[in-house]
């Protein structure tokens, strides 16, 4: 039966390139584990740098509150209302600009797998 569509075709090598090309557009589960890990394997340095990058925000973010903190500490205790006042506004302008970041990475980082956790266990 494939020899005589061959012919119709042209050629047995188009038939064999067809069917070849279906196959390759269904895949199986198999086919779509092993992708999976591939991609994996070429998403590691990706997930490196994002690593990095959440580090030095996160850092950033706690340097400066711990920097407010200790002037207002140090203020306080010098008695100066000048401290106060500048480690106040370096506490406001630091949560307005950097929360939401600090916040959105560490979402990202940990709400991935608590939610696949208590996913997994409702399954059980």
């Amino acid at each position: 039966m494939i020899n005589l569509i061959g012919k119709l075709f042209g050629s047995q090598k188009v038939i064999d390139a067809g069917i070849s090309g279906f196959d390759k557009a269904i895949y199986s589960a198999e086919e779509k584990a092993d992708y999976h890990l591939k991609f994996l394997a070429a998403y590691e340095p990706f997930k490196l740098a994002q690593r990095l990058l959440a580090l030095l925000v996160i850092s950033m973010y706690l340097f400066i509150f711990l920097i407010g903190s200790l002037f207002m500490l140090y203020g306080g205790i010098v008695d100066n209302e000048t401290y106060v006042s500048v480690s106040k506004d370096l506490l406001s302008l630091n949560n307005d600009t950097l929360s939401w970041a600090a916040i959105t990475i560490l979402a990202f980082y940990f709400a991935g797998g608590t939610v696949n956790s208590i996913s997994q266990m409702r399954k059980r």
